[in-house]
């Protein structure tokens, strides 16, 4: 028998906590009882916690995987394959050709396949007149609601409203020695952990563990920033930070709308700015938007565009290509940030690294 458990779009900071993750926690021991198979799917935390219970269960699944091609359908199963280190014996892919689908169509396209081929479907946490629900009310005769439980949408919006009156944990002496490379809270896994760690994570825990002072820890237990090429060109990797002092960064703490995270927050990693520029860090040029695809290949990590509605230039940005690997940068060249005194003080004890704070008390 094929299942499905459906559950609309929830907060982009799960935990254990969250009545939706408890839910569906608990269907998953009791339908592990039974001889099934549960249809799951990619891209969103909803279904990706689903495969994860699967692999932990050892309960079969179809993982539905919205594809334009085979080569693309062939590598997301080798991605999602190494990520949950799935065991083929119970999980196996289907290829949703989505090639003439539009971008926007594709979760619907997904989600009305999973339902059109479930013998049972267990809502379990439904948005009221969202597209979950429509189709629902099209499949009253299959569907089961005893793991339902009311729909409540979580808003969490983050921000910082940091008095640099009150900055007194802060010396004036740090001024603009130091290259600070600033953390914030992520909306998935850590770039050098897999899917099912980061998944195992939010199961066992009352908090997210993926916040930016835990960011920052995971940073120095593995002694490694890890470079990306999100916002910027493709394969460009490199790793970002500010020639701001922590004073001055203060502004820069803020919500993003667009990407629904922030930019920064107030916990970074600073390394002696004399330091890093002889050892390959180096400042970023920025041009006008128009100009930007006229940089050479080669030089394309190493500028920015200044932006239309924000002015980037204002950050004084240097960067580093591919990772930064922390082990070989003397501790007495580094430097760590912290918005309150005790966390300060924890990553001082734990790391070795001088730390300060931005709030002293």
């Amino acid at each position: 028998m094929k299942i499905s458990f459906l559950i609309s779009r929830q907060n982009l900071y799960p935990t254990i906590n969250d009545q939706w993750v408890k839910k569906v926690f608990e269907a998953f021991k009791v339908i592990k009882n039974y001889e099934v198979t549960i249809f799951t799917s990619v891209f969103i935390p909803t279904w990706e916690l689903q495969i994860y219970l699967c692999k932990k269960e050892y309960i079969k699944q179809i993982i539905v995987v919205p594809a334009k091609s085979n080569n693309e359908f062939f590598d997301l199963c080798t991605f999602y394959k190494d990520q949950f280190l799935l065991d083929e014996r119970i999980s196996t892919f289907y290829h949703l050709n989505i090639d003439s689908v539009s971008d926007k169509e594709i979760s619907h396209f997904r989600d009305s396949y999973i339902i059109n081929h479930s013998d049972v479907l267990y809502p379990i946490s439904i948005r009221e007149k969202g597209f979950f629900s429509k189709l629902l009310s099209a499949n009253t005769t299959k569907s089961d609601t005893i793991f339902k439980i009311p729909y409540f949408y979580n808003h969490i919006k983050k921000s910082y409203k940091i008095n640099i009156a009150n900055c007194k944990g802060i010396p004036e002496s740090i001024e603009d020695k130091y290259l600070f490379h600033w953390t914030r809270k992520t909306k998935s896994k850590w770039p050098d952990e897999n899917y099912f760690d980061y998944y195992n994570s939010i199961i066992n825990s009352s908090k997210y563990t993926r916040d930016a002072f835990s960011t920052l820890n995971h940073i120095l237990d593995k002694m490694c920033i890890c470079s990306s090429d999100r916002h910027l060109s493709k394969n460009c990797k490199s790793v970002s930070f500010s020639g701001l002092n922590p004073k001055r960064f203060i502004d820069n703490f803020r919500w993003r709308k667009r990407y629904t995270e922030m930019s920064f927050e107030p916990y970074g990693i600073g390394i002696d700015k004399k330091y890093a520029l002889n050892n390959g860090f180096v400042k970023v040029e920025y041009v006008e938007p128009i100009n930007i695809k006229n940089v050479d290949i080669d030089k394309k990590w190493m500028v920015h565009s200044k932006g239309i509605s924000n002015n980037w230039s204002n950050e004084e940005e240097y960067r580093f290509s591919g990772d930064v690997d922390l082990s070989l940068i003397p501790k007495d060249k580094l430097l760590c940030i912290c918005l309150h005194k005790n966390e300060a003080q924890e990553i001082q004890k734990k790391f070795h690294i001088t730390s300060y704070s931005y709030y002293y008390e």
